[in-house]
């Protein structure tokens, strides 16, 4: 059997599936309609790949409905990837200096200065005072 190496642009996961397989379910992904009006009921039973990812996933019953009543065209993403992509534009980390309240090493910590915490440790630190 051929493998396929695949990497994931969104999370840069690689990952290996059959090459057979592989085109077989890039060609339903690919063939979609965009008009829900023109999906075929037996979706449900076929196996989608993500073109982003190369997760495998479904359509269920409930969600074919869904879309069809709304007019919404099927998803081309995996779930998970298309979550992740939703809330990416919602939390926007950024690291801030400080320095281990026991070992007095510089590291870097996502609490805003504002919240004025005064014991930040390390994560070794952290790991020995914890019990």
């Amino acid at each position: 059997m051929n493998l396929k190496s695949k990497t994931c642009e969104h999370c840069k996961t690689s990952f290996e599936i059959s090459e057979g397989e592989f085109s077989l379910y890039e060609k339903v992904g690919i063939e979609l309609p965009q008009d829900i009006k023109d999906v075929p009921d037996n979706i449900i039973s076929q196996a989608l790949i993500c073109g982003e990812s190369g997760w495998r996933f479904n359509i269920s019953q409930n969600e074919l409905i869904f879309y069809k009543e709304n007019n919404i065209p099927l998803p081309r993403y995996h779930f998970d990837v298309r979550i992740k992509n939703n809330l990416k534009y919602l939390t926007v980390l950024r690291a801030y200096s400080y320095t281990c309240c026991y070992c007095k090493k510089d590291i870097e910590a996502y609490y805003l200065p504002e919240w004025n915490y005064q014991k930040i440790a390390c994560e070794e630190c952290y790991k020995k005072n914890i019990n």
